[in-house]
């Protein structure tokens, strides 16, 4: 009977945690919906419902935010960084796990190290930099911004790296392949979990980042990204709430629309990484 009781109270414990951790993440998507479709003067309550369905702060969202234009920049920039980013870290993670050379040890301490220093606290010297190299306000620049070394995604591909058995270097090395054509022919299709995961990371950090698109695309009008497009609607008298909530809906429709395409693949992609490493941590408890 105590037990059955125990049981009883555990399961309304954790209907309770799972009811309080969803009303918490989905309150605040509920209040942005409402208030995209409130007029003006219809904002001094913003927890209410609006009285009528109002369409036109997602037109001005659209038109004078230029939200199809800065959906577009967004997209160009997550794909060049994504593709260019995920396939260096794999590259620095081969080179860890793999090859055999001098002061390892020190290099992988040297980029666990740089996780720990703020990205602010270097931007006066970076933005020196970047002015003088006159990369200042240009995709270009921005996107060597974002393609830095990803401590997050070597370690990912370095633990992929180490469940991975020796063998496989070894028959690739009796075929006559270097080092960069093993890394390419035989490991890259072996990462496609990998790949997605770091992918799916990235580009959901890329298309929330504000800080450096704010402060490196400063041509507003025509370089703008998702994140600086919505802030255009933030003046001094206020903030235009109503319209950047209709945007924010507007910005996550795509996103919706690709995660419902690709979802079984984003799925397989966590939990194959998840098996992995699971994997690789019952190798070393069996040692």
């Amino acid at each position: 009977m105590k037990n059955k009781s125990k049981k009883i109270i555990k399961n309304c414990l954790e209907y309770l945690i799972l009811f309080f951790t969803s009303f918490i993440s989905i309150a605040p998507l509920f209040s942005c919906i409402l208030v995209a479709f409130k007029r003006n003067s219809e904002m001094s309550n913003p927890t209410s419902f609006p009285e009528s369905i109002y369409f036109g702060n997602f037109k001005i969202a659209l038109n004078e935010g230029n939200l199809l234009l800065a959906f577009l920049i967004t997209m160009i920039i997550i794909f060049l960084v994504v593709t260019i980013s995920t396939m260096l870290s794999a590259g620095i993670a081969y080179a860890l796990s793999r090859l055999k050379f001098k002061f390892k040890k020190q290099i992988i301490g040297l980029f666990i190290f740089a996780m720990f220093i703020p990205t602010i606290g270097i931007q006066v010297s970076v933005f020196k930099m970047m002015a003088t190299l006159e990369l200042v306000n240009t995709i270009l620049g921005y996107v060597l911004l974002l393609c830095n070394t990803d401590i997050f995604a070597i370690l990912i591909f370095m633990r992929y790296f180490e469940s991975f058995s020796s063998s496989l270097d070894d028959v690739a090395i009796i075929n006559g392949y270097s080092p960069i054509r093993i890394f390419f022919k035989v490991y890259v299709p072996l990462l496609k979990p990998a790949f997605l995961t770091i992918a799916i990371i990235k580009g959901i950090n890329i298309f929330n980042e504000f800080y450096l698109a704010n402060l490196y695309l400063q041509d507003k009008t025509n370089l703008p990204t998702i994140t600086t497009a919505l802030y255009s609607f933030i003046g001094p008298f206020g903030a235009q709430y109503n319209i950047i909530c209709a945007g924010i809906i507007l910005s996550l429709i795509p996103i919706l629309i690709i995660f419902s395409i690709f979802q079984k693949n984003i799925y397989n992609g966590f939990t194959g990484s998840q098996v992995i490493i699971t994997k690789k941590r019952r190798k070393d408890v069996t040692k």
